[in-house]
């Protein structure tokens, strides 16, 4: 069976499902022209065509969390490199954001060497924690646990030398150093 007759069967339902997810027609647009080349080149491997609309939204499905991954990275890396040149912050980041960024690079370099190099591969470079097992050679498994125990120390860091108040959003409303004598790391 051809694979663009059925293409065309299910393409206003799958653009409907991916423009309920996503912000704008260009994204929708994108996501679903990612969804038919994934579709058109595996469409071989489908053997019960009368399931091909449960198909093709299962891979609109994948398709769309990719591209959220790519957003997510790519947000990762504006952020990065707003912090590196710190004259082109995010418009939204208050001076406390601002200030408390300017820290991290410091924290980042307080953390024991594996997490140091998972935190910074994974939060400043953009991999992907699945990257991340790959190029160390370690399992998945054990790469996510060791971003998430970096994050963990990461925030321990900062929290041993300043005290941070934030909203329940994690809006960051205000923050000071701890004196000297009370900070547990070194700050």
């Amino acid at each position: 069976m051809d694979f663009l007759p059925i293409w065309q069967q299910h393409e206003s339902a799958l653009f409907g499902f991916l423009r309920k997810q996503l912000p704008d027609q260009a994204s929708t647009d994108d996501v679903l022209q990612l969804t038919f080349l994934k579709a058109s080149q595996n469409w071989f491997q489908v053997k019960q065509p009368q399931k091909a609309k449960a198909w093709l939204m299962q891979i609109a499905r994948h398709s769309l969390i990719d591209f959220f991954r790519k957003v997510k990275k790519e947000q990762a890396l504006r952020q990065k490199l707003a912090i590196e040149n710190m004259g082109d912050l995010p418009e939204d980041w208050n001076e406390l954001q601002v200030q408390l960024a300017r820290y991290i690079p410091t924290a980042i370099e307080l953390l024991p060497e594996k997490y140091r190099e998972a935190i910074r591969l994974t939060e400043l470079e953009g991999l992907s924690q699945k990257e991340l097992a790959a190029r160390l050679n370690i399992s998945y498994s054990g790469a996510k646990s060791r971003v998430q125990r970096g994050r963990e120390k990461l925030k321990e860091i900062i929290l041993d030398c300043c005290l941070v108040e934030a909203d329940t959003y994690g809006n960051i409303l205000d923050y000071r150093p701890r004196p000297p004598q009370d900070c547990q790391g070194d700050c």
